[in-house]
């Protein structure tokens, strides 16, 4: 499947771009519908955005995260099409707030919503455990996850403590305890050591939470692989 383009707007939604061409869009949860709120920004408003002490843009148009949504003054035209490659949850997010703006976009997806990494993933969501330039993300993503879960009725989420837990020790013969579908000698319940680590954490299911993005979202989900980009204009 090669796909044309004619002044029209292409994402590369799961991090992988055709021919061995990484872009860095890596499908991490706990920063994920933030990077993606961002990316259809930026795919709006020419001007690059600013991330520092708060959330800004160029002088010529102005964008922001309030409360979990992408405000932005958009003076460009919105792209008449969109395609976007692979059906994960870097995808599914784009595909949902492009969605809100009007502009229901085509996924092309090797084999189904979820397949890989975002469908299989433990889904663990922290606010602070972000760093450097991504630590804002972070923060704003947490709450944003948290929105998404009451948008969508997501039964998978959940806001929980975090424990940092020492067990006892691992009994012989764990491996083969396992081969049988028993329940491995090494959870006997003893339990060494605990402390509370965070309680500003949640979890979320991410293949639900993919599903229902791109469900919601209305996109067109087409089963193919992207082998190039032909661009007219």
């Amino acid at each position: 499947l090669r796909v044309s383009l004619a002044h029209k707007l292409f994402v590369w939604g799961d991090g992988r771009a055709p021919r061995g061409k990484r872009r860095g869009m890596h499908s991490r949860i706990v920063v994920l519908a933030a990077v993606s709120l961002l990316g259809v920004c930026q795919a709006f408003v020419p001007s690059p955005l600013l991330l520092d002490k708060k959330l800004a843009a160029s002088s010529a148009s102005s964008a922001r995260l309030r409360g979990g949504v992408c405000d932005t003054a958009m003076s460009a035209k919105k792209p008449e099409k969109v395609v976007i490659a692979g059906g994960g949850l870097q995808a599914a997010a784009i595909a949902y707030y492009m969605s809100k703006r009007g502009v229901v976009p085509t996924v092309v997806e090797r084999s189904k919503v979820a397949a890989a990494a975002s469908g299989k993933a433990g889904g663990f969501l922290a606010r602070g455990w972000g760093s450097g330039p991504t630590r804002q993300l972070h923060e704003v993503s947490f709450d944003l996850h948290e929105t998404l879960a009451e948008e969508l009725k997501l039964e998978g989420y959940r806001k929980l403590p975090t424990l940092s837990v020492s067990g006892g020790k691992r009994g012989a013969g764990v491996d083969k305890s396992i081969e049988k579908g028993e329940v491995p000698q090494w959870l006997d319940g003893q339990v060494s050591s605990a402390r509370m680590m965070d309680t500003d954490t949640a979890q979320t299911t991410p293949d639900e939470l993919t599903n229902k993005l791109m469900d919601a979202s209305g996109a067109k989900v087409v089963i193919g692989k992207v082998e190039g980009v032909e661009q007219d204009g």
